[in-house]
């Protein structure tokens, strides 16, 4: 399965100025647990078509991850699942993984966001056109089929642009 994520996972970005934030939704509780989301080349950094890129965080608990990206017209896709993280720092793609992320169009700004579980969440995916609405749809019930009881989201916002 993951030379077919690597298609998707293939994307670009450059963090806007602005830094990480909670992903502040009415129905998407989120409780503080991770830190420090950001792309591997830091604040204000930018990422060129077919370059690769991942993304270092913290978490105040251990527990398990996923990243979604949502691009310029709304496709969403879900990079990685279920990742183990254990309290600290962690980096996805995670060492020693045989597979990496690499940027590729479409252009313009997209979203990145990483979702934090207390429990794998199974059967919920990520994909298709999904609008902030129906996201955050979606990561409500990302978190009820977990029965997660320890949750956050966190976003960062990227630009991808041409070599």
């Amino acid at each position: 399965m993951r030379p077919a994520l690597i298609g998707l996972l293939v994307f670009g970005f450059v963090l806007t100025a602005c830094a990480p934030r909670a992903f502040e939704r009415a129905n998407v509780s989120s409780q503080s647990i991770i830190t420090d989301f950001q792309a591997d080349r830091g604040a204000g950094s930018s990422y060129k078509i077919g370059e690769p890129v991942s993304f270092s965080f913290g978490v105040r608990q251990n527990g398990f991850v996923t990243l979604v990206t949502t691009d310029s017209d709304t496709s969403t896709y879900e990079l990685d699942r279920n990742i183990p993280v254990k309290v600290g720092k962690n980096v996805l793609p995670p060492k020693g993984a045989n597979f990496f992320y690499r940027i590729k169009q479409p252009t313009g700004t997209q979203r990145v966001y990483l979702i934090f579980s207390d429990t794998v969440s199974r059967g919920v995916k990520f994909e298709g056109k999904l609008e902030s609405d129906g996201l955050e749809a979606k990561i409500q019930e990302f978190f009820n089929a977990a029965g997660s009881k320890a949750r956050d989201v966190i976003e960062s916002s990227f630009e991808v642009i041409n070599p």
